[in-house]
């Protein structure tokens, strides 16, 4: 492990672990999850895959799992024993501004760590919490701007049992599609990626 990466597991586990911890949620990794009546809350620390020595970044990934609806949406649940965020159902990468940490050699590992701690009480911790219920989820989804989330909504009516909502939905991803001119738009998942992901920059940063 490079010193940088040392450095950013140092920042995690100063400022975002015990909160984690003390929410409710077992580590594995760079994964965190809480199971609770079905619903899983899924927290990733992603590495940019850049990162050198001298400096790098991470983001946190964040999400929620409704096993239900995966299996009403594509017939299976593939959600893997230790939950990971890229296969939650809801994932707030589509809702939340993409903000990645800078720590580099000179950094203060202690004021990064203080700052993702404000940042997962101010941000990420009311994420989960307001969108744990099915119901808020689903208006979560509906929301998002991107192709399935209309799908991933349709199949959470579904599930709660308002079939005219999700018959709704479901002509509104066809008009999505129509609009779009992408017919081979459906609701699929990227490729998981490897433990503690790596990922490409993104257009936020703080440190």
């Amino acid at each position: 492990m490079s010193e940088i990466s040392k450095k950013i597991a140092t920042v995690v586990e100063l400022g975002f672990s015990p909160l984690l911890k003390s929410a409710g949620f077992r580590k594995n990794g760079c994964h965190f999850h809480k199971s609770e009546n079905n619903v899983i809350q899924v927290v990733t620390i992603q590495s940019n895959r850049w990162n050198t020595a001298e400096s790098g970044r991470f983001r946190v990934n964040f999400g929620i799992h409704f096993s239900e609806v995966a299996k009403t949406l594509r017939g299976t649940d593939r959600m893997p024993k230790i939950p990971k965020e890229h296969y939650c159902i809801l994932r707030a990468l589509f809702s939340v501004p993409d903000l990645w940490w800078t720590v580099d050699r000179n950094s203060d590992v202690n004021a990064v760590a203080e700052r993702l701690g404000v940042y997962w009480r101010d941000v990420i911790w009311p994420w989960l919490e307001n969108n744990k219920s099915l119901a808020a989820a689903a208006t979560t989804l509906e929301g998002q701007g991107h192709l399935a989330g209309p799908w991933a909504a349709a199949a959470a009516r579904l599930v709660l049992g308002e079939r005219d909502e999700a018959t709704r939905l479901v002509k509104v991803c066809v008009a999505n599609v129509e609009s779009s001119g992408d017919f081979s738009a459906r609701p699929t998942r990227r490729s998981p990626r490897s433990t503690c992901e790596k990922s490409a920059s993104g257009p936020l940063s703080t440190n």
